[in-house]
């Protein structure tokens, strides 16, 4: 596979090549799927439309996918089991000339054997992509947020963790993003105030692990948002979190106007903290929402964290 190098270090890194069969981001690195939670037919791993906002990217890698495990599932077949009078009409919904309408978006959901909670959250994406009102739009997101509530992250393969070895990883991967941004470890490497050859490895696994991508002479996220759902992976994430409340311990000493600290102190019942869990995820989301719809102008990577712990322990526990 032909190499790029990296500006500044003179190491390299491989990028993939056009016409070679990576068409699409889970054959970026064919052992990090962009979807690992996805079902499995053999060692082709399908789609997970839990991963998407966008049903007509959901619907192009979907049919991508159906024809890599066998032919005879070519667009016109789903077309055809679905009940569209013409196979043409699918192509100009997955290439946006057209748009789905809720019925037939319930009969590709039923043409694609989606769960039913799959295809709920299937209209949804449909719904919110082609509706106009800016209520009906907050009104999806809401319903998006509270029944799937990662509904918008890419998850995490386990071969992906690599994301969280060190805290300046995922700032690297948000980095690329900013308006001034150069894709050289030694640019990098002064914006986040570490070594270039870290900036570099760095580099290399995010590239290699398919968290970013060469667009032209530019690095870009492959996806906007990604996420671990409920996976733990104690030890890694572990010294992850103790790295960042490093960072967070360092970042008294700024200016108010850089930073923001809040606390509160309470007590609960137990039966109280799924629902407290449950909103602090939503609230997550809903600042992922915000920061996402942001994309031009960026001028800084920001952390930002919210922990949840006891402060009291059981009479049994405390002799």
């Amino acid at each position: 596979m032909p190499v790029r190098p990296l500006r500044g270090l003179g190491m390299t890194v491989r990028r993939p090549l056009r016409g070679l069969g990576m068409t699409k981001m889970e054959n970026f690195v064919s052992a990090v799927p962009t979807h690992p939670n996805a079902t499995q037919d053999g060692n082709v791993v399908a789609p997970d439309v839990l991963g998407y906002m966008d049903y007509r990217k959901y619907l192009k890698d979907r049919l991508e996918h159906l024809q890599s495990t066998d032919k005879k599932f070519s667009q016109r077949w789903v077309a055809k089991r679905a009940g569209f009078k013409s196979p043409q009409l699918l192509s100009m919904i997955v290439q946006g000339h057209r748009n789905l309408t809720r019925d037939k978006a319930v009969d590709l959901a039923r043409a694609l054997k989606l769960s039913d909670r799959e295809s709920e959250y299937f209209g949804l994406i449909v719904e919110l992509q082609d509706c106009s009102s800016q209520a009906e739009q907050k009104a999806l997101i809401e319903r998006i947020q509270v029944s799937f509530r990662h509904g918008q992250f890419v998850l995490i393969s386990d071969d992906g963790v690599e994301i969280f070895r060190d805290w300046y990883y995922p700032a690297i991967r948000e980095i690329v993003t900013l308006k001034d941004a150069q894709p050289t470890p030694g640019w990098i490497a002064e914006r986040l105030g570490i070594p270039p050859e870290a900036a570099a490895v760095a580099l290399e696994t995010l590239i290699s692990k398919g968290f970013l991508r060469w667009r032209g002479e530019q690095l870009e996220r492959s996806e906007p948002s990604v996420g671990t759902r409920n996976k733990v992976y104690p030890m890694l994430l572990g010294a992850y979190h103790m790295k960042m409340l490093e960072r967070a311990f360092g970042a008294i000493a700024l200016g108010r106007d850089q930073r923001h600290f809040e606390s509160m102190t309470f007590a609960i019942p137990k039966r109280l903290m799924p629902e407290i869990k449950d909103r602090i995820v939503k609230f997550f989301c809903e600042m992922d929402m915000l920061v996402e719809g942001e994309m031009t102008g960026r001028e800084e990577v920001c952390h930002m964290r919210l922990e949840l712990f006891p402060l009291t322990r059981q009479i049994s526990d405390a002799k």
